[in-house]
């Protein structure tokens, strides 16, 4: 329910014991699931792009999705496209 595509952790190269860490003010739902160990709970302050999106409950290690990071890098680049620093012709 909570994990649409699971990651496989970058440490031990397992995704079996791989959840999705989620952040925000968690609700009954989500306070269930991370008792049922389906999520993480991250907490309630968020840093975009900062956060860690996965757990690995194998090797206690929180890791990024990093395919979203590379869209986000190609989107960063598509954003400064044409942009010229001061002095520059």
């Amino acid at each position: 329910m909570w994990n649409e595509r699971i990651e496989k952790c970058p440490k031990c190269q397992k995704n079996d014991q791989v959840i999705p860490i989620m952040f925000g003010f968690p609700g009954p739902e989500m306070i269930e699931a991370e008792q049922r160990g389906e999520i993480k709970l991250g907490g309630c302050c968020i840093t975009p792009g900062m956060d860690p999106e996965f757990h690995c409950k194998r090797c206690d290690y929180d890791f990024p999705d990093f395919d979203s990071q590379f869209d986000q890098i190609g989107s960063d680049e598509e954003e400064t496209a044409g942009y010229r620093a001061p002095g520059e012709e």
